[in-house]
């Protein structure tokens, strides 16, 4: 299709994609995955959640193929716990170059601001993305996060500073939406 005269859209893509990922046809998927990102047509909600079935399936999510690494809130259990809270606090302490301040009303939970702006560091889409700047070598490449919650308002500002600070394009689906977070901005325009 890519060679012939055919017109392909977003939804077309999306088609082709699922199919690549049912017979793990990795090689073409990224071929197409690069006339999808020549064409524009990465912000599109169906394609996007297409591209994260493919990848789960064929094994681009994590350091190993098909590997999707799992996070928990103040998750621990990690094998790579240290280097993630370590790409945590490096951060962090940029992040307080750029002005950033913790929205500690996210945290619900009667203890003291110091304790709450340690929780929100703690949230599973920090860890995930810390994660993904540590392993993930195509820097070209988003990184790609899926979470059964809503995203918070203050992860939300954290993941558009890194996308900034690090030149990174993040990817978060939340239970709502996905959120496509380049340059210091989200597709969703700050309305979730």
């Amino acid at each position: 299709m890519l060679r012939g005269s055919y017109r392909i859209d977003a939804l077309t893509c999306s088609f082709v994609l699922k199919a690549c990922a049912r017979v793990l046809a990795l090689s073409d998927s990224l071929q197409l995955h690069s006339h999808v990102v020549r064409k524009g047509f990465s912000a599109d909600a169906l394609l996007g959640t297409t591209l994260l079935d493919l990848y789960a399936k064929a094994g681009d999510i994590g350091e190993e193929k098909g590997v999707i690494h799992k996070f928990y809130n103040a998750d621990k259990a990690h094998k790579h716990c240290k280097q993630i809270h370590g790409k945590l606090e490096e951060i962090r302490f940029k992040m307080k170059e750029f002005g950033y301040a913790a929205e500690t009303s996210f945290v619900l939970h009667d203890i003291g601001d110091e304790e709450k702006e340690n929780a929100l560091y703690q949230h599973s889409e920090k860890l995930a993305v810390a994660f993904g700047l540590i392993c993930a070598e195509d820097e070209a490449r988003p990184i790609q996060v899926i979470k059964n919650l809503r995203i918070c308002g203050d992860c939300h500002v954290v993941i558009k500073l890194i996308s900034k600070m690090y030149n990174r394009e993040i990817i978060v689906r939340d239970r709502v939406r996905f959120h496509r977070f380049k340059d210091g901005t989200c597709s969703c325009r700050d309305y979730w």
